[in-house]
């Protein structure tokens, strides 16, 4: 699996790399939550907050790493 380096250099990555990061600590942060949550409601309000970012964070991670465009390329 290839490591992908950020260029700090280069402010679009940059971003890319503080909107990821800022996605894993906002998982950290509902899974602890979830672990402290008082009732069933609030757990499945924790659950599906933290579906949705995990599917937000699994997309910005195939930008990074232009998934779509390795894909199509190999189908030609």
């Amino acid at each position: 699996l290839p490591i992908y380096k950020i260029d700090f250099e280069n402010p679009t990555e940059v971003a890319k790399h503080q909107q990821i990061v800022e996605m894993v600590q906002n998982i950290m942060q509902l899974k602890e939550q979830l672990a402290a949550a008082p009732n069933a409601a609030r757990r499945t309000v924790l659950e599906h907050s933290i579906t949705a970012l995990n599917s937000d964070l699994n997309r910005a991670i195939d930008a990074l790493y232009q998934v779509e465009l390795q894909e199509v390329e190999e189908q030609l």
